[in-house]
């Protein structure tokens, strides 16, 4: 039971702190890239700070729900 409070707290922390989240992952994308492009690699850019937010929100969302029907389903 312990674990699976962990998981649904795990998920609402997520869901809680989607955006700093997505804002520090944004930046660092960003860091590589310059990097990997210093050195001769050519990337793709990385989304705007909006579409990582919307990534990160969904992913967290997810997360929570999956934690919540291990919870109630039996397995």
């Amino acid at each position: 039971m312990i674990v699976e409070m962990a998981r649904i707290v795990f998920g609402v922390a997520l869901v809680c702190f989607h955006r700093p989240i997505a804002e520090f992952m944004h930046i660092r994308e960003q860091e590589l890239t310059t990097y990997l492009a210093q050195r001769g690699w050519r990337l793709p850019t990385f989304p705007s700070v909006g579409v990582t937010t919307n990534v990160y929100f969904c992913l967290s969302v997810a997360v929570f729900l999956l934690a919540v029907v291990r919870l109630w389903l039996p397995v």
